[in-house]
């Protein structure tokens, strides 16, 4: 610190300009300027000599809301993505899910997120059915707890070329 002192104190170092100055009632219009990408130097909000600044703020996002007696199909299993949705619904209210997958829920990282969703006071229900097929697809629909009220398809199948490259 002392030696950024002596710089400042000797004029090696001396304030950023220009300095763009914008009241609080122009925020929107600063973040405009600043993201033109025209700027150069600083971009300072300051409320200036007005001791009674009213600022407008953004009402926060909207909140996700599940019903509590429906279920909320998962398709593509519950590893990654899809593991990370189904503990997302639990949070925002889901209380049955229905992960339909062909291999199933019996691996290890799709037991944890059963066990994170089940700690919520969400249940899951294991379907391993093809997708592809309409009969297994349909039979899933009918095993569902509670009347199905949303759907998240996340099944994807990779498949490796002659060259080795996804």
């Amino acid at each position: 610190m002392e030696r950024t002192f002596k710089l400042v104190l000797e004029g090696h170092l001396k304030p950023i300009h220009p300095i763009t100055t914008y009241s609080f009632d122009q925020i929107p219009s600063s973040f405009a300027f600043m993201r033109s990408g025209r700027h150069i130097g600083k971009i300072v909000i300051s409320n200036k000599d007005a001791s009674n600044v009213q600022v407008p703020v953004r009402p926060p996002p909207k909140t996700v809301f599940l019903e509590s007696e429906a279920s909320y199909v998962i398709v593509g299993g519950l590893k990654g993505l899809c593991g990370s949705l189904a503990i997302y619904l639990a949070k925002h209210g889901a209380k049955n899910i229905l992960a339909m997958s062909r291999s199933g829920c019996s691996d290890e990282r799709s037991l944890k997120v059963i066990m994170n969703c089940n700690a919520l006071g969400c249940e899951v229900q294991e379907a391993a059915v093809d997708i592809t097929s309409y009969s297994d697809v349909a039979k899933a629909f009918r095993s569902a707890k509670y009347p199905i009220k949303g759907i998240i398809q996340g099944a994807m199948v990779l498949k490796v070329s002659e060259l080795g490259e996804c």
